[in-house]
């Protein structure tokens, strides 16, 4: 019963809702999307995957920041990669940023509203249908990337 779902048309209109608040903000959006990436899933789940991550880029980005949107597909996978240039952060606050309730303790986090809750919800979406998340930066103030893999559906159709 699960539909076949596009995350790349999925991607570009989610993407598309945030632009304003980019634009507003002086945050280049920057969309590179492949098409064709379909996958057994549901579209309001994944809606919110997306928003909370390119949400949080665009929010924690400063003014002539850019936010990089870029959904991929290869070998039974689709990856959904949101790079920024905000804050970033170290490696031990990368493990803690899908727990429940963390909050990066750095002052441009602590200073945007936040419950500490979407990336965890992001984290409990994707696990439910048997893909995985990630985080990396550089380092504080160096920007940062977070990730998403997602079986794609196979040539069977389901």
């Amino acid at each position: 019963p699960e539909a076949r779902l596009d995350l790349s048309d999925l991607v570009r209109q989610r993407a598309g809702r945030v632009r304003a608040e980019a634009d507003a903000q002086g945050v280049a959006l920057d969309l590179d999307v492949a098409p064709g990436a379909r996958m057994a899933a549901e579209a309001a789940p994944l809606a919110e995957v997306v928003d909370n991550l390119v949400g949080n880029a665009v929010k924690y980005t400063p003014p002539g920041g850019t936010v990089s949107v870029r959904p991929t597909h290869a070998g039974g996978t689709a990856r959904l990669e949101v790079q920024d240039t905000g804050p970033g952060f170290d490696a031990a606050t990368c493990e803690r940023l899908f727990d429940r309730f963390f909050r990066a303790d750095t002052p441009e986090v602590q200073a945007e509203p936040g419950s500490g809750l979407g990336l965890a919800i992001v984290k409990a979406i994707v696990e439910g249908y048997g893909g995985e998340v990630g985080c990396a930066s550089p380092g504080p103030g160096h920007g940062a990337t977070f990730w998403v893999v997602l079986p794609c559906l196979g040539g069977e159709g389901r």
